[in-house]
């Protein structure tokens, strides 16, 4: 895999840290997309409309959405209907790559906290696992905050 020989240049630890870094681009490129209602059918942007109304619960979440940033694109460049169905087409197609992109950088992150478990002995898997923990907590509590919630919790503590 031509990503392994260019991870194996750069110091110990790092190809960990790297595919943790891409997994989190992934992941926050992913959730707005992954997270917009689907079901919902589109409305006719209006050029006198101001911006789209909160979704339910009262905040908006960042990025917004397909649809969203297909309405903004039209009020601010003046799409034409051809070119709202051709960017509406380019942004799912996007949707879909970002989660395949999604799921790969998980499946690297399984795999090589896999092949680092096996080689530590009882205590430092224990360690490891705790550790795996807290991140993922870490990560709920800040996809949480993206989606406008989790404001009033606080964040996990930091070792």
């Amino acid at each position: 895999m031509m990503t392994t020989g260019f991870l194996q240049k750069f110091a110990p630890g790092t190809a960990l840290r790297f595919a943790a870094l891409v997994f989190c681009c992934a992941a926050l490129t992913a959730v707005p997309a992954h997270a917009q209602n689907q079901d919902a059918p589109p409305t006719p942007p209006s050029q006198d409309q101001g911006p789209p109304p909160p979704p339910p619960g009262g905040r908006h979440m960042r990025g917004g959405g397909e649809e969203r940033q297909l309405q903004m694109m039209t009020r601010r460049l003046d799409l034409t209907a051809d070119q709202q169905t051709q960017v509406k087409a380019i942004l799912a197609d996007r949707r879909s790559q970002m989660q395949a992109l999604h799921a790969r950088a998980m499946s690297i992150m399984q795999d090589s906290s896999s092949r680092i478990r096996t080689l530590l002995n009882e205590d430092q898997q224990q360690k490891f696992d705790e550790m795996q923990a807290k991140m993922r907590q870490r990560m709920q509590h800040r996809m949480g905050e993206m989606q406008g919630g989790g404001g009033d919790t606080p964040p996990p503590p930091q070792e």
